[in-house]
């Protein structure tokens, strides 16, 4: 299975890619054992994608 990946940021695409599942993992799984496999590898793939940084600054008094 092939799952296209685009990453919108304040509505403008930031990055797009493909995975790949392969099709004898998913054949035994049923309708939602199939798409809780995408969810994992969609979200591994931004786990590993995406990374956010901030600081905090405290506010003079």
């Amino acid at each position: 299975m092939k799952i296209r990946i685009r990453l919108r940021v304040h509505g403008k695409e930031a990055a797009a890619d493909e995975i790949r599942i392969d099709d004898a993992k998913l054949e035994p799984l049923d309708p939602d054992e199939r798409e809780a496999a995408v969810e994992v590898a969609v979200r591994s793939w931004a786990d590993k994608a995406v990374e956010l940084e901030w600081e905090t600054e405290d506010e003079p008094e």
